[in-house]
């Protein structure tokens, strides 16, 4: 229908967390939109700025909401009655349950909740509320063959119909690369990029990386949260002459910057026990940062041959690659753009729009 009003919910979405594929698939599936057909962008205070950028002023909406809770209720209840005639598409693996859930488009882009992964407290409240999502949802999209594998093994998911795996997109053409402050200059380096979740297995990096003999001339470089009292964790118990080679960036939220470290790493490291869709392995092949990631099938989904491979927990394993990575770039694009993503998903919004007129 050519009056479709799409309300994309953008309020979750952080850097590591939802942000990169939100304005990777948004501003695409804007192009998608004729005629009548509009667009309405959520954001909230600590994204708004990256949406204003992205988006024209009179699309962003930004909504007050501080904190999971506010932001929940606003998701769970105003969201719906204040859209009454909207498509609510739904990245980040949420959407409403109760009024709405038939008109919104479910994207799923977190792995760790399905399957046997260990989850805190408030991880184990997400699970339940994305799978009670996933059941009432009008349509889900998942975002990579992967992913559904997992959903597909969990004996607590319940099967359903207007499931679609649409493999994500990627950047094809990064910014210019801009060097961040703290960077290590000119002096080689290993790069970590991604918060400091359980199942990244940072620990594992670090603790390969201070049995290598790379430490002796190398940096490892870690971009992400990871919060003061892990870092003393992670590093109180190594010597300081390798200590001192451990260098934390915090969060790199501009492109330009994750575009350096890309071209300037001699290796992108991950060790991670659980993914969905690891955008960051195609943003860095497309510059040719060599990879070397845990044998996990997210991992060979989109990197194929074009990494070195260890079991998870290996870190004798990958140790030896860490000490045998070479300087040659290996360049590689993931085959799936943000507009080949973006036009196979409003066609799922069509439908929920032809539905909730009918």
């Amino acid at each position: 229908m050519d009056s479709m009003h799409v309300v994309a919910n953008g309020l979750s979405c952080r850097p590591g967390g939802g942000l990169s594929y939100f304005l990777g698939v948004v501003p695409e599936l804007a192009k998608q939109l004729v005629g009548a057909e509009r667009l309405t962008v959520l954001a909230s205070p600590l994204n708004a700025g990256q949406m204003l950028e992205a988006f024209e002023p009179d699309v962003v909406r930004v909504v007050p909401v501080r904190g999971a809770g506010m932001r929940l209720a606003y998701e769970q209840l105003l969201m719906p009655m204040l859209n009454r005639n909207a498509v609510l598409y739904c990245p980040g693996n949420f959407s409403p349950v109760l009024y709405g859930s038939k008109r919104s488009v479910l994207v799923l882009q977190n792995s760790i909740y399905f399957g046997s992964a260990s989850l805190s407290r408030r991880g184990r409240i997400e699970r339940r509320l994305c799978h009670r999502s996933f059941s009432s949802a009008g349509a889900v999209v998942v975002i990579s063959n992967s992913l559904q594998r997992r959903i597909d093994g969990d004996p607590s998911v319940s099967e359903r119909e207007n499931v679609k795996v649409i493999p994500s997109g990627f950047t094809a053409n990064p910014p210019a690369a801009v060097e961040p402050a703290n960077s290590p200059g000119a002096k080689p380096f290993f790069l970590v990029l991604g918060h400091d979740y359980p199942h990244k297995r940072l620990g594992d990096i670090v603790q390969a990386w201070a049995a290598s003999r790379r430490a002796e001339s190398h940096e490892l470089v870690v971009a992400g949260h990871v919060s003061d009292e892990r870092k003393s964790a992670l590093t109180s118990d190594l010597p300081p002459e390798v200590r001192s080679t451990i260098r934390f960036l915090n969060v790199v939220v501009d492109q330009a910057e994750v575009s350096w470290l890309f071209q300037n790493a001699v290796c992108l490291v991950s060790a991670s026990e659980a993914e969905a869709h690891p955008l960051t392995l195609a943003e860095a092949g497309a510059v040719g940062c060599p990879l070397i990631l845990s044998s996990i099938d997210p991992h060979h989904e989109v990197a194929t041959t074009n990494a070195d491979f260890f079991p998870v927990g290996d870190s004798g394993l990958l140790t030896g690659l860490i000490n045998d990575a070479g300087d040659t770039k290996k360049f590689w694009e993931w085959p799936v753009s943000w507009e080949d993503h973006a036009l196979k998903l409003v066609s799922f919004l069509h439908q929920r729009a032809d539905f909730h007129s009918s």
